[in-house]
């Protein structure tokens, strides 16, 4: 199973992502297309989501219908999932769960965040909350494939 490293440099902080089970076909793509960067902000309505909106995927194009993938609603998915919402071509958005939800749309699930990581995970989470929501400071991500 496929594993990459989500990064913040300004943070200073990283966490591991295990691939897992489902929608493997969607985990090789995002994977194939590291390493990719990307401005990460924070969901407003859904609850305590890490959001990427604009993924870059400019190695290789995602043609995977999204019928033949695996959903799951965000309110349901374990702390730590990393799943995408639109991949099409040569983008998608990326988010990852650090907290309770409410968000009831259907994700594509790819990755857990590392159990070990899910503190880091939340510290993250909190100081994008208090970006997105007082301080306005803009973070960037980093995702780097991990042999």
């Amino acid at each position: 199973m496929k594993k990459f490293k989500m990064r913040w440099p300004a943070l200073k902080m990283e966490v591991m992502c295990d691939g897992i089970s489902e929608n493997q076909e969607a985990l090789d793509i995002l994977v194939d297309n590291m390493p990719v960067k990307a401005i990460q902000g924070h969901e407003m309505v859904g609850g305590w989501m890490l959001r990427a909106r604009a993924v870059h995927l400019q190695k290789v194009p995602f043609e995977l219908e999204a019928a033949q993938m695996k959903n799951e609603k965000m309110k349901d998915a374990p702390i730590g999932r990393v799943s995408l919402l639109f991949p099409q071509g040569g983008t998608t958005e990326l988010l990852v769960k650090y907290d309770a939800c409410v968000d009831d749309r259907d994700y594509i699930p790819v990755a857990q965040v590392a159990e070990k990581d899910l503190e880091v995970l939340k510290k993250v989470g909190r100081l994008q909350w208090q970006s997105a929501t007082r301080t306005k400071e803009i973070y960037h991500v980093e995702f780097m494939e991990v042999e």
